[in-house]
């Protein structure tokens, strides 16, 4: 039921109220004329988590000097680098509006590193030199002391040249610069639970929206918006749920229905060993989605004098400007 191009309804509060019911109505009509007895669609929750950030990206990394975006996805390959300016709308075109947030106050925090020359001129500061003239050499040379104020009053080296001085300072400084530690200067980053998205946009749209819509509609036969359930059980999404566990405790091998697993039991089991292996079942429970019930007087009354929409006639009254304003506040979040 969901239009192919989000730019057809994202637009504006009009433009989805006005594909809303040419939709919904749509779909009623395509599940009398094949003489389906229900029809369904997703709940919020349920395309939140279809579009939940954190499923396809590990962590997202900001780096404010370079104006540069780059996301990781969950294995660590990098799968975005963009420029891309600090600013929350932009940063939610990437990664949804609510991720942007997050990554926004981090960037507004962070303290860039000093530049190596900066912290050269800083670090070198602590290291002046000096004649000590009471230690001349045989020559009547002086000595030149490098001092520090962690040594108090006495230098911390001394040295027949400054030039050697200075080259025992270059050392330190160097070492000093590379061992730096600054507060702040962490990348922005998000990762985890700080990619995941409230799905308001869903709730507004996939359990208000259309369910609203569908029960002025249904209102004339006595019909609801109720709830079924889908089976996404045995078999179902060619996931390998059933598992044979060995006597070790380790896994044997995985199949797609009960009968596969205890089929293969019968075969690599020793007599009197086969009660001590196991089969798990890790198939997932049914999802609840909303659903209507297509009647017997559904079908007759839509296939024998059609809907509103299809006679060119205004469907039914159908205020959605609110709930609109909310499902396109959050789609943009997703986007």
């Amino acid at each position: 039921m969901i239009p192919s191009s989000a730019s057809r309804w994202s637009s504006s509060t009009r433009g989805l109220c006005s594909w809303l019911p040419r939709c919904t109505l749509a779909g009623v009509r395509e599940a009398a004329e094949k003489g389906y007895d229900r029809l369904s669609w997703t709940t919020g929750d349920q395309q939140a988590e279809r579009y939940d950030l954190s499923h396809h990206i590990g962590r997202v990394q900001y780096d404010p000097d370079a104006n540069e975006l780059t996301a990781y996805d969950p294995h660590g390959h990098q799968v975005i680098e963009e420029k891309v300016d600090p600013d929350i709308d932009e940063l939610g075109r990437y990664i949804g509006k609510e991720p942007a947030q997050k990554l926004a106050d981090q960037i507004d925090n962070y303290k860039p590193r000093p530049s190596d020359n900066s912290l050269w001129e800083m670090y070198a500061q602590d290291y002046p030199i000096n004649e000590i003239r009471s230690e001349e050499d045989q020559d009547g040379e002086p000595r030149y002391g490098v001092f520090n104020e962690g040594y108090g009053r006495e230098p911390e080296e001394t040295f027949d040249s400054e030039n050697a001085a200075e080259n025992y300072i270059n050392d330190r400084v160097r070492f000093a610069v590379e061992d730096h530690q600054h507060d702040g200067s962490e990348l922005p980053e998000i990762s985890g639970l700080d990619l995941k998205v409230s799905g308001e946009w869903a709730h507004a749209l996939y359990d208000r929206a259309i369910p609203n819509f569908i029960n002025k509609y249904l209102k004339k036969w006595g019909g609801k918006v109720g709830t079924t359930y889908i089976s996404v059980g045995e078999g179902e999404k060619g996931g390998l749920h059933f598992h044979l566990i060995a006597l070790n405790g380790e896994l044997y091998d995985p199949f797609r229905t009960r009968q596969q697993a205890e089929d293969a039991l019968k075969s690599v089991a020793q007599p009197g060993s086969a009660t001590r292996w196991q089969i798990r079942d890790h198939s997932p429970d049914d999802e609840a989605v909303h659903s209507i019930g297509i009647t017997p007087a559904m079908k007759k009354s839509l296939m024998k004098e059609g809907q509103p929409i299809s006679r060119n006639v205004t469907p039914p009254a159908f205020d959605c400007t609110e709930t609109a304003r909310e499902a396109l506040a959050g789609e943009r979040e997703a986007a």
